[in-house]
């Protein structure tokens, strides 16, 4: 059904904006709203034909003045898609903060839920859903009124405190073709762990959408065919990194089997996130980092550093001592520093693609990244997260730089170490790529499991808990009220 069939039918709510609910995860969103009689309010609306539940979020938590308003229906046949009418809603796409929900028909699914972000201001609203079936039948909900006041601040990324913790769930190396692919199951996890924990948000690290072959890695194709069905429902909540593979880029014949990551094109990686996700940081390949603050149920603040170590694959000068990435990360260190440093925020987690250390080969290391494990030792990171090597790997808190040590199968060698006043070190680059072996571990590592999965992280005011959890949602590692330091 068209646009032009659709809204004439709708013409007695004139004046009106009109916002369609984008088909992503309902419940997985951060909250903005309350309603008049229950915060909590959900409507089953009274359509002529097909209930419609309507959820208007509970607290006043959001980006800027875009709050997520969440919508379902489960009626056979009623597969076109649903639309929300709220007043006072403006629905030109630059008026939008990020994510923009825009104004366009998009065709649903059968027993589907959507949730999207729209814009409000200030003050009371009211939203009415319309849904219809593929003969043209138009159901109506009853109005459901809420109020909303804005919170969080869409330019700095903040995220305001809520009634419970905060969480978040990662993994990289997410979107891998069949047959070795595991994208499907690791998503059906991230979906499960948000359904107990709402408010959670998705942390991916790098290496998104590989491809079906070298010219379509991180290409808009790979992301809508290998990304999009397994992860894409969660895009509104994402807070992305892009990896090697996402430089790919190469559906635009750009820079073919060149090195220089400068030279690359992020068109699949930034068509996707943009405007989509919570943030992507900058619009070009030096850029694509940024930081995001979460705060904890008591009012305390952790930093979160996405860094975009995916740029230095090419050209490992990229993150060395004065470059762009390394410039960066050390401003945001040294402008969001921690309690211990005389700072206020509680913790620090960095989150990128390469790892530095590994198990999977004799001297398993990254060291074009060590520039930046330095600065984390330096600023006492918490918890560095990180993908690319197909498997999960804890270490302990690491010493700032390589010392002498061992690793089983092949001697005594220069690697990492253990020092408590350094971060933690998790590789978790099993969001479905093929696994690969961790067969030679170092006396640092703590835990390796070759399996897909993923890892729940939380956060509190003075300590840390995470848990890695295989296809079958069973916790394979797990550590609880770790300190910071």
């Amino acid at each position: 059904m068209s646009d032009r069939a659709i809204i004439p039918s709708l013409a007695k709510m004139a004046g009106w904006g009109l916002c369609l609910l984008l088909p992503l995860a309902c419940g997985g969103g951060a909250k903005g709203g309350s309603g008049d009689d229950d915060a909590a309010r959900t409507t089953e609306g009274a359509s002529t034909t097909c209930p419609v539940s309507i959820k208007i979020p509970s607290q006043n938590e959001a980006v800027g003045e875009s709050i997520q308003i969440s919508v379902s229906q489960s009626c056979s046949n009623w597969t076109n898609a649903m639309i929300a009418y709220i007043d006072n809603v403006d629905c030109a796409s630059s008026a939008y903060a990020y994510p923009n929900a825009g104004c366009h028909t998009v065709s649903g699914a059968q027993n589907f839920s959507t949730s999207t972000w729209v814009r409000v201001t200030s003050g009371k609203h009211v939203i009415v859903v319309n849904n219809w079936d593929s003969k043209g039948a138009v159901g109506v909900s009853s109005a459901v009124t809420f109020t909303y006041s804005p919170a969080g601040d869409a330019g700095s990324g903040s995220h305001d405190a809520g009634g419970t913790d905060p969480v978040f769930i990662t993994a990289g190396d997410i979107g891998y073709p069949a047959p070795n692919g595991a994208a499907e199951s690791t998503g059906n996890v991230v979906r499960s762990l948000l359904v107990t924990n709402p408010d959670a948000k998705v942390v991916t690290l790098g290496d998104n959408a590989y491809g079906d072959t070298n010219d379509d890695q991180g290409s808009a194709n790979s992301f809508a065919t290998l990304y999009a069905p397994a992860w894409g429902s969660f895009i509104g909540i994402t807070l992305p990194v892009p990896g090697n593979h996402d430089y790919g880029n190469w559906d635009l014949g750009t820079c073919y089997d060149c090195q220089d990551g400068a030279a690359r094109v992020m068109s699949g990686y930034y068509a996707y996130f943009a405007g989509k996700a919570i943030t992507v940081g900058g619009s070009t390949a030096t850029t694509l980092h940024y930081g995001y603050d979460f705060t904890t149920k008591g009012g305390e603040k952790w930093r979160y550093e996405s860094l975009d170590s995916g740029f230095c694959f090419y050209t490992p000068s990229n993150c060395a001592v004065g470059s762009s990435e390394y410039e960066w990360l050390s401003d945001e260190l040294a402008s969001h520093l921690k309690k211990s440093k005389g700072g206020s925020y509680a913790g620090i987690v960095v989150g990128t693609h390469f790892d530095a250390n590994e198990s999977q080969e004799c001297g398993g290391m990254n060291t074009q990244v060590d520039p930046m494990t330095e600065l984390m030792y330096d600023y006492n990171v918490d918890l560095y997260l990180a993908g690319h090597v197909h498997n999960y790997e804890r270490f302990c808190n690491l010493a700032r730089v390589r010392a002498t040590t061992t690793q089983a199968n092949c001697g005594t060698r220069t690697g990492p170490v253990c020092d408590a006043s350094g971060p933690m070190e998790i590789n978790v680059g099993t969001g479905g790529a093929a696994r690969a072996s961790s067969d030679d571990p170092w006396a640092a590592s703590m835990a390796r499991y070759v399996v897909p999965g993923v890892l729940k992280v939380t956060l509190h005011d003075a300590s840390w808990d995470f848990a890695f959890y295989n296809t079958s949602s069973q916790v394979l590692d797990s550590e609880s009220g770790i300190a910071v330091h």
